[in-house]
């Protein structure tokens, strides 16, 4: 089994100077990194480039079958797994059809199974990189505001020498979160069933 090829931040180092007009400190491109990964946490998906996913799904016992996506390219094949553990390619035998936001239909052939792990769907999804770019400027953002309040303080004072910091949202004291204002940038490309 391959290891699957790591998926780019959603913003460069270079993109990041610009931003700033600063030279990047140490750790910008792992900050990058973190952030993107947040957002596709946070979204439920991977979002972007388009990539070649092979998932493992509970069978939903219905004509209609929800992918974890909101852009789907191409359906390469589905296989359902029968209780007994036989295997069926629905595709070409079975009539399905399917839309980008990732939903399948079995317009013939009956319902889809019932058996928890029992899809196996392999797919072509994501948008194109240039096709985000408010989530280029929602990652520099949000490293911008972590690499220049990398503890979270709240309050300063310079004569007594007193620093605050204070809880971000859930709680967290600094790092890379998704703040009320960026989680309204992103509803766009987060997953409704996504919990």
């Amino acid at each position: 089994m391959s290891t699957p090829t790591p998926l780019p931040p959603f913003a460069t180092v270079p993109q990041y100077e610009e931003l700033t007009g600063q030279t990047a400190p140490p750790g910008t491109a792992d900050a990058l990194a973190g952030a993107s990964a947040a957002i596709r946490r946070y979204c439920g998906w991977h979002i972007a480039p388009v990539i070649n996913a092979v998932l493992t799904l509970d069978g939903p016992g219905t004509r209609i079958l929800m992918l974890p996506t909101l852009r789907m390219v191409d359906l390469n094949a589905v296989t359902e797994i029968a209780r007994d553990g036989t295997t069926y390619d629905l595709l070409p035998d079975v009539d399905l059809e399917w839309s980008i936001n990732g939903t399948v239909r079995k317009r013939s052939g009956g319902w889809f199974t019932t058996v928890l792990r029992g899809l196996v769907v392999d797919l072509d999804h994501g948008f194109a990189m240039e096709d985000v770019a408010d989530l280029t400027q929602v990652v520099l953002n949000m490293v911008a505001r972590n690499l220049s309040n990398p503890y979270g303080v709240t309050a300063q004072a310079v004569g007594g020498v007193s620093i605050s910091s204070g809880p971000g949202p859930g709680g967290q004291v600094g790092g890379l979160v998704v703040f009320p204002e960026q989680a309204a940038q992103l509803q766009s490309y987060r997953l409704e069933r996504w919990p």
